[in-house]
């Protein structure tokens, strides 16, 4: 399980890992390309320890050759031999500069040493390397309070530093990979962070984790510019989101209480979850098997579902309970393209729609409408931003609640399954709306661009061919 959680994450959170490491790749380029290029010369060094003693106290423990070499190594770094070599160049060079310029490695178990010297110029580089381990010499005396140094020589080149054309820096590959690698693990580690901090929804395993309820369908995304682009049931038989709509159908064939479920009321936390959208779509869904069902549209403040139809909002649910006893319910309904299926608007917004909803004429117009239809359906309003859900909730059988992936907060969805169950009604399962789309085998078993070549043996062609001494023929048909 722990993989997949990772698999998961790596795929939702591939692109920005990648653009990361391709800005801090270009970067990294960027700034190299513009690096002044640094060239090395190497010289290496023999420390000659045949020397007997050395007058002063400075020397009295150095008792080992490793002692003697690391002076030495240090000694070629003091500011009296390097003032030397930069004089003996005739070059304007600060000492401290060429110091942090300069490395000495000893070479383990010898008596050698490599001092290596780092410069913009490769000749110049080179012509330090020797003119400092010359410049040794000159000073050796001063340096050790030695005047027989002068007659004799401590240090000896054994190979005198070259000039190599090759730069040792900038190296851009490296750099440039140092630098991708670098911006892909500061996404990852960002988009980690965003996750635990995150705590919006964003897949089945989120929601049956937090609640235990049943995920009824994954909704991916449904491209549209208007209502009526969203209703993706008619006629779109094979595609893979009006097959989740109809899986959603299946599950509620099942019965509440010891009853088929006649009002099922399809809601959300909070708004913009697509509720409508999935009340439009489930209603088409049912209709289509020849159940009579009727959409109404209860969220009063914000009606949408007449849009999803093309019709007009004159008169609906609003005006069917202002003239309760007047007029019947059946009197405001609305056809629409789909068979067996008939609309009941929200209808204008009047000064005590919210009032009506929780009446007894709204009692008495459910009754109605369940005694026309096998099935009446409400989309309400959002259930943590008004009260007016609850007041069709609670006559009703069933409710479907909708959450929209990486929207839905968590906690937001634990109080909505709360004020649900505080209700007392039967939560038939959760929608999770605007998922990343999956493979859908729809189209395997619609047919859709399953044809199966076949052999038929063409019998009248087998007697001729047998007349002939030929091989029976055989033609191919598409079944």
């Amino acid at each position: 399980m722990e993989i997949k959680l990772y698999v998961s994450f790596l795929r939702r959170w591939m692109w920005l890992i990648g653009i990361a490491a391709i800005i801090a790749g270009l970067v990294g380029l960027l700034r190299e390309s513009q690096q002044t290029p640094i060239y090395a010369a190497a010289t290496t060094i023999l420390v000659n320890q045949s020397i007997p003693s050395r007058t002063g106290p400075d020397f009295q423990t150095l008792q080992t050759r490793e002692r003697l070499a690391k002076t030495y190594a240090e000694l070629l770094l003091k500011r009296p031999v390097l003032e030397a070599a930069i004089a003996s160049l005739k070059i304007d060079l600060d000492p401290d500069v060429l110091a942090s310029r300069i490395n000495v490695t000893l070479i383990p178990d010898t008596e050698l040493m490599v001092m290596t010297v780092r410069d913009p110029n490769p000749q110049r580089a080179a012509d330090l390397a020797n003119a400092i381990s010359l410049g040794f010499s000159k000073v050796e005396g001063q340096l050790l309070d030695d005047p027989y140094a002068v007659s004799r020589q401590t240090l000896y080149v054994v190979e005198a530093a070259l000039p190599n054309s090759n730069p040792i820096s900038p190296n851009i590959p490296r750099s440039v990979l140092l630098a991708a690698v670098i911006g892909a693990l500061l996404a990852t580690g960002g988009a980690f962070l965003y996750d635990y901090l995150n705590d919006r929804v964003k897949s089945r395993a989120d929601i049956e984790r937090l609640t235990g309820l049943t995920t009824l369908a994954t909704i991916g995304k449904i491209a549209g510019s208007e209502p009526a682009d969203m209703l993706v049931v008619p006629g779109k038989t094979s595609i893979p989101i009006a097959e989740s709509y109809r899986m959603i159908r299946g599950h509620l064939e099942g019965l509440v209480n010891g009853q088929p479920i006649r009002t099922l009321v399809v809601t959300s936390s909070v708004p913009l979850e697509g509720k409508s959208t999935t009340a439009a779509n489930l209603a088409v869904a049912i209709a289509q098997t020849g159940k009579r069902v009727i959409l109404v549209d209860a969220d009063v403040r914000r009606p949408a579902l007449h849009r999803f139809f093309r019709r007009t909002n004159t008169g609906g649910l609003t005006m069917a309970l202002l003239h309760h006893g007047e007029e019947t319910a059946a009197q405001h309904l609305v056809s629409t393209d789909i068979d067996n299926l008939q609309l009941l608007p929200a209808g204008p917004i009047l000064a005590n729609s919210v009032a009506q909803l929780g009446s007894t004429h709204m009692a008495e117009l459910i009754e109605e409408l369940k005694g026309i239809s096998d099935l009446v359906i409400f989309d309400t309003s959002s259930l943590l931003s008004v009260v007016d859900a609850q007041l069709v909730i609670s006559r009703s059988d069933a409710t479907i609640l909708v959450a929209r992936a990486n929207f839905t907060q968590e906690s937001t969805l634990q109080s909505a399954i709360t004020q649900l169950l505080d209700a007392g009604t039967t939560i038939i399962g959760i929608v999770l709306n605007d998922t990343a789309q999956t493979k859908n085998y729809a189209e395997y078993y619609n047919g859709t661009g399953m044809e199966e070549t076949i052999e038929l043996i063409d019998f009248s062609k087998v007697v001729n061919d047998r007349q002939t001494g030929n091989r029976p023929g055989r033609t191919s048909e598409k079944q």
